[in-house]
């Protein structure tokens, strides 16, 4: 694979503009002072110390993900043993009942018997001994299956006792497995409300994360600047944008912002035919850039790379969908170029994107962030 780099785009704002204006229009979401954050001083550029922030946000991220998968798993697994539990009660009640019924005829037999035998009458009513002798065996055999079927009912209440012990046990055991899950989750979730505010206060915007706008809003946003895009296959723009948040959420990757870098690379999809969204492969002295087969593809293969170069850790077989084909080659090779890429982890903030992080250009990042400035502007007044 190529290293991704871009001609330069020469333009004279700073990198703190873009942060300010971002940051300026989140505030004004929240009801904070827009103009207080426009006019504040710029941010200063990320540290050693923030890009570690970014880096630990972006892990955590990723086992919150696990965590919340854990949990839902346990909540399904302790709702298929509440639901066996119920079952073996059930047994285990209808079977009591048989067995409380039989004993019930066994004792009404037994008081039948001992009455007649003790009735002098009606044994001297009975005129040949023959019927005594049937009755007798009558007796005897009814007894004797009476017995027998106690004595099963007896050893299946055992047995019903015996799952129902083991399906308690097995809720408690899920119930206190979901309780540390639980707790875990939310360590990591104030973890990763911490790192947030930290690179909140110093203008850092994260490439892992939440997008903050939904599909809509980004198309939405869209259609509002007038431009025409040019799709691959037919495909709308509300159909990208959606792409985008989907694709994101997959690798916790924020796809709102992607989408900006996505105007940012194809002058707002006006030569986006290719499905390379993202200016994948180009460089200063290239004369042409990947193609992809379809824009999901395309997508799919810039949010992949937008995680290679944010998180250090990230690895193929952790991605929610094998790595890009057309990015990363055959997927018997693909595991190798995504996980050995050379800029693994060298850009957790895109603030530091540009100059040879994705582009040459210095001003990449501004540019970048200048337009999801105005995509979260929009999203503060549009929020279907």
């Amino acid at each position: 694979m190529s290293v991704v780099t871009h001609r330069p785009h020469c333009r004279g704002s700073a990198l703190w503009v873009s942060l300010v204006l971002v940051l300026g229009v989140v505030a004004a979401l929240a009801g904070g002072p827009s103009a207080a954050a426009q006019t504040a001083p710029p941010p200063p550029p990320p540290d050693p110390q923030l890009l570690a922030v970014a880096v630990e946000l972006s892990h955590t991220s990723t086992r919150l993900d696990v965590v919340a998968a854990a949990v839902s798993a346990d909540q399904s697994r302790l709702a298929a043993a509440q639901a066996a539990y119920a079952q073996i009660d059930q047994e285990a009640v209808a079977t009591q009942a048989q067995i409380d019924q039989l004993q019930s005829q066994i004792a009404g037999r037994a008081a039948q018997v001992y009455e007649q035998h003790s009735n002098v009458g009606a044994v001297l009513q009975v005129q040949h001994t023959e019927q005594v002798a049937v009755g007798e065996q009558y007796t005897d055999a009814a007894g004797t299956d009476d017995v027998h079927q106690l004595a099963q009912l007896n050893a299946a209440e055992a047995q019903l006792d015996q799952e129902r012990a083991q399906g308690d046990a097995l809720r408690q055991s899920i119930t206190t497995d979901e309780q540390g899950l639980q707790a875990t989750q939310a360590s990591l979730e104030a973890v990763r409300s911490r790192d947030e505010a930290i690179l909140s206060q110093a203008g850092a915007i994260p490439i892992m994360g939440t997008a903050r706008l939904t599909a809509p809003q980004v198309a939405g946003w869209f259609k509002s600047t007038g431009a025409v895009a040019h799709l691959a296959d037919g495909t709308t723009i509300d159909e990208l944008a959606q792409m985008y948040i989907q694709e994101g959420s997959a690798e916790g990757v924020a796809g709102d912002v992607a989408f900006a870098q996505a105007v940012l690379e194809t002058g707002s999809f006006g030569h986006a035919l290719d499905s390379n969204f993202a200016g994948i492969g180009a460089c200063d002295s290239c004369t042409s850039e990947i193609a992809f087969p379809t824009p999901r593809d395309g997508v799919r293969a810039q949010i992949q790379l937008l995680k290679s170069y944010a998180d250090p850790g990230s690895r193929a077989a952790q991605l929610a969908n094998p790595p890009e084909p057309a990015l990363f080659g055959s997927p018997a090779a693909a595991a190798a170029s995504y996980d050995s890429f050379a800029y693994k982890g060298a850009a957790p903030v895109w603030n530091v994107m540009g100059n040879g992080k994705w582009a040459t250009d210095p001003d990449y990042a501004t540019k970048v962030l200048e337009i999801y400035a105005r995509m979260i502007a929009y999203g503060a007044t549009h929020t279907s």
